[in-house]
């Protein structure tokens, strides 16, 4: 018995209900008189159930796939997929590893829609992260730098306030390792503290496809944006992320591999509940 439990739970869900629903089906026409014969008359009972089965096939394929929440442990090694000729890693690490980078890469950072971000100096940020590893003795200066080229490139909703997704590329000599975006990813109140939303990510990834289509950039290396300070959480974020990157490489051709990293305390492993894309 235990042998045969071990066995049926390894089927597929998605057979259970089509051979039930078969039997139940096929049962339904079959009467039982000394010997088991085809009738003309049918069991509604029976058939009910057959086609109720047959209808939980038809809706788990499609819920597989399409939507289906599946828990994947996700390692240092990384997880890739591959759609369109673009790889995409999933990757437990730190955004501010200088192994992620390469000469054509671009690392996208969040700040919040001022750009007059604290979490420059912050270690649990990704840019405080990213900046306090690598420009460390120029907090000031990178302040000022991100400021002047939000000013000249982005567009103001106020004196202090840029549009949700504003994105910017810094000059010299903040190039140097990687090329290094800024995004407008969360919006700072004073009585609900710093916050983000879908909409956020949605208008950076499709900005920074935009300012990078005419670059040579060919790797996009992101943190999972808003589940930081932006209190998002990291599955809703690494999935929607995932859907506006698998929408714009089919829009773009520039991106050849993009790496999502995504920060655990212990640097081992994360379980995340990703949906069955159809890049998945």
């Amino acid at each position: 018995m235990a042998k045969f439990l071990k066995v049926f739970n390894e089927i597929p869900l998605e057979k259970v209900f089509l051979l039930s629903g078969l039997f139940f089906t096929f049962s339904s026409f079959v009467q039982h008189d000394k010997e088991w014969i085809l009738s003309n008359s049918f069991s509604c009972l029976r058939l009910s159930i057959g086609l109720f089965f047959i209808f939980l096939f038809i809706i788990s394929c499609i819920c597989s796939k399409f939507g289906q929440f599946n828990r994947q442990k996700i390692t240092t090694k990384g997880k890739k997929y591959k759609d369109n000729d673009v790889e995409i890693l999933l990757q437990i690490g730190r955004i501010e590893d200088k192994g992620l980078y390469t000469k054509n890469s671009v690392v996208v950072l969040p700040a919040n829609t001022s750009f007059d971000d604290d979490c420059i100096t912050d270690n649990r940020s990704a840019l405080g992260s990213f900046f306090n590893t690598h420009y460390s003795n120029q907090p000031e200066k990178i302040k000022e730098t991100i400021i002047i080229s939000a000013k000249r490139e982005c567009r103001q909703i106020n004196e202090k306030e840029f549009e949700l997704g504003s994105t910017i590329l810094l000059p010299v000599p903040f190039d140097n390792l990687t090329t290094v975006a800024v995004s407008a990813v969360t919006t700072r109140h004073p009585k609900d503290g710093i916050s983000a939303n879908l909409c956020a990510i949605a208008l950076t990834i499709k900005n920074i496809f935009e300012i990078t289509a005419d670059k040579k950039i060919d790797l996009l290396i992101f943190p999972v944006l808003g589940s930081g300070h932006g209190g998002l959480d990291i599955d809703t974020s690494l999935n929607f992320m995932l859907f506006n990157i698998n929408y714009y490489i089919h829009y773009y051709h520039h991106i050849k591999n993009v790496k999502i990293i995504i920060y655990d305390e212990k640097q081992k492993s994360k379980k995340i509940k990703l949906i069955n894309w159809r890049f998945l």
